[in-house]
């Protein structure tokens, strides 16, 4: 599926925030997560509450709302203090997955 310019940079934003938030973790700062926190989630899940997510790019991969079954994922269901690195470098993987899928 093409993404639009808005989406692309929706998506380079949220990877930016998830790459800062590696940054944070390593020098022990607390991540920053939720909805109105990324950028994809202000474009597609917050603008629009009767068919959230639809338009997302996380949405297009997974068929599920509100990132479910994603790395992210395992952030929403757990404690802060359960967080991991590699947690944090799987989600930047999967929204870097994006990227590539646009380009097949």
């Amino acid at each position: 599926m093409t993404m639009t310019p808005e989406t692309k940079e929706a998506l380079e934003e949220s990877i930016k925030h998830w790459e800062e938030n590696l940054e944070r973790y390593r020098i022990g700062w607390s991540i920053i997560t939720g909805p109105k926190e990324c950028a994809l989630c202000r474009k597609f899940n917050l603008s629009d509450t009767i068919y959230p997510c639809v338009k997302c790019p996380i949405f297009n991969k997974t068929g599920l709302p509100f990132c479910k079954e994603t790395p992210y994922d395992i952030f929403a269901r757990s404690s802060r203090s359960d967080w991991k690195e590699k947690h944090i470098i799987a989600e930047i993987d999967f929204l870097k997955s994006l990227r590539e899928e646009e380009r097949s």
